[in-house]
């Protein structure tokens, strides 16, 4: 498979590569391969938890600029394109532009479908007509195909599941189990369905021998209790959204779903089994430091913590400036909606408390540096807003307020005005405001 998607991205006539499949199948780790061994310039945006175009400027023009040193600030198409020639005019070799779990920009064909592909259109162009020796590639891994009503010119390359025989041996690689009886052993990758996620975490629990093929194969005997609305407590009910998790939205049947959550009840403590439902909080890649506040330990013991999930399989380690783990998407979702059942619900309810008050005093932290540093302030903000997002719906639920969604994006704008101006700044900037909307002019 990576022979050819290298292949594929070198020779194909199309401008763009779209690897789809189900959650869990191995796209972003089969991209990830074909973006390291890519010999020219190269550049990765996530656009995980991202659902707008003006996201998807920012963190493309962010990826740009950091490789000419001269890191900005951007939410326009224009400047977006602009800089993506100069990285063309500037390159001698082709370039390579990696965007990952895009599956909110191609997965229907509705307004932000088309400026999605325009966006991809523009950039594999030459808006200033000016010829050069250099092609770009566009790399998409998203869980569905690309159909957009363009010029645009996709090639989507669907990625299935492994074949038994591909499935056996990386349980015989990675969980070394040569001496399991083979109808053991075909009975666990007849669960895994050939997902290298649920096999890289079954194998884990084998390599570690924290269970044998034979109860491994068995059933958990702890059920999740996930709460019902009724059963939210003292909380409005239209106040709580209970975290659920759908096997049928998530693309997976029962018997995966018995996978994920041997993954997880096999982990080694109740110590990891929390902090592995804590840190399903993050939206973002998140260093040992950041995940010690949410956990709140030291850094030694949330280090520890970490490397214990990284070795069952839980999370995943991802090294670009720095060190960072991460979550798999499906993973997380499922992780979520544990924390929401009786058994962790106390647990998971702290850490939402630590998740909120650690991004909300970030706000603070960043407000003080507009004045010194307004882009590195700004950059800062964006690269962490789903964070920020989440922290303030943490904060607001548990302040029993009823705030529409629509909302939540001014909300948190006047957070960072409150914490970032005075009294008398704040007072005229909501009066200008107040006057706009007197107006009847739409002022956020």
């Amino acid at each position: 498979d990576l022979t050819n998607v290298l292949s594929m991205l070198t020779t194909s006539q199309s401008g763009v590569l779209n690897l789809y499949g189900s959650s869990g199948v191995g796209k972003t780790t089969l991209a990830t391969k074909a973006f390291s061994q890519w010999s020219g310039p190269k550049f990765k945006v996530d656009l995980r938890e991202i659902d707008e175009m003006k996201g998807v400027h920012f963190h493309v023009f962010l990826a740009l600029s950091e490789r000419s040193g001269q890191v900005g600030v951007s939410y326009e198409a224009n400047t977006v394109i602009a800089k993506m020639e100069q990285v063309k005019q500037n390159s001698e070799r082709d370039i390579l532009l990696f965007l990952d779990n895009a599956d909110k920009f191609v997965a229907a064909a509705n307004e932000l479908n088309a400026s999605f592909g325009s966006l991809l259109d523009r950039l594999l162009g030459n808006p200033s007509g000016k010829t050069t020796q250099t092609n770009l590639k566009i790399l998409l891994t998203s869980r569905s195909e690309f159909r957009h009503g363009m010029s645009l010119k996709v090639q989507n390359r669907e990625l299935r599941a492994l074949e038994r025989e591909s499935s056996n041996q990386l349980l015989l690689n990675q969980g070394r189990i040569s001496e399991v009886p083979i109808n053991q052993r075909e009975k666990l990758v007849d669960m895994c369905k050939g997902k290298p996620l649920l096999l890289n975490g079954m194998a884990a629990i084998l390599r570690q021998e924290i269970a044998d093929a034979e109860r491994l194969l068995g059933t958990i005997e702890q059920e999740l209790d996930v709460p019902q609305s009724e059963e939210t407590g003292r909380a409005s009910k239209e106040t709580v959204k209970v975290e659920r998790f759908d096997v049928k939205e998530e693309g997976i049947d029962q018997e995966q779903l018995s996978c994920l959550r041997k993954i997880f009840f096999f982990l080694p403590s109740n110590t990891l089994k929390e902090s592995a439902v804590s840190l399903s909080l993050f939206c973002r890649p998140f260093t040992v430091e950041t995940a010690a506040k949410i956990l709140d330990v030291d850094a030694s013991e949330a280090a520890i913590r970490l490397e214990g999930m990284r070795n069952s399989q839980v999370i995943t380690v991802t090294e670009d400036k720095e060190l960072h783990y991460d979550i798999h998407p499906l993973m997380r979702n499922f992780l979520k909606s544990v924390g929401n059942s009786k058994m962790f619900s106390k647990a998971f309810q702290k850490s939402k408390e630590n998740f909120s008050k650690h991004f909300v005093s970030r706000i603070t932290e960043l407000s003080s540096l507009l004045d010194k540093d307004f882009v590195k302030a700004s950059e800062s903000f964006e690269v962490e807003k789903q964070n920020f997002e989440l922290a303030l719906d943490i904060s607001l639920k548990s302040d029993s307020l009823l705030i529409s969604k629509e909302h939540h994006e001014s909300l948190m704008i006047c957070y960072f005005l409150e914490a970032m101006l005075d009294a008398n700044q704040r007072r005229k900037i909501f009066r200008s405001w107040a006057d706009k909307a007197m107006e009847g002019k739409t002022c956020m």
